[in-house]
């Protein structure tokens, strides 16, 4: 016998953090018992960055493709992570990608 989450993307750490699941067993004679499973619902972690550092020093009208830096994104639970952009001042000439090998240092 296995005891299964059949509905996965029920389960919300938020709305609902734990749940007490009872597990009844008869048998043909009339006898029973039961067991409580108590079953703690982990929170989502959010995604690291690492390796990013707090300024980077870039010259003035530099117009060359540079990378400025490497950095790793990791998730806690091993989910997909995508990354975007934001500047200030806006539409600031900045990219990620995925790979920068080809790019001057």
């Amino acid at each position: 016998m296995c005891l299964l989450a059949n509905a996965i993307a029920s389960l919300d750490a938020v709305t609902a953090p734990t749940h007490d699941v009872t597990v009844t067993c008869t048998d043909s004679a009339g006898g029973s018992t039961s067991a409580i499973l108590y079953v703690t619902v982990t929170a989502n972690q959010a995604p690291v960055i690492t390796g990013l550092p707090v300024t980077v020093e870039v010259r003035e009208n530099e117009v060359i493709e540079r990378k400025l830096h490497d950095l790793t994104v990791s998730d806690p639970e091993g989910d997909t992570v995508t990354c975007a952009l934001t500047t200030t001042p806006a539409g600031g000439p900045f990219d990620l990608r995925q790979d920068a090998v080809t790019l001057g240092t």
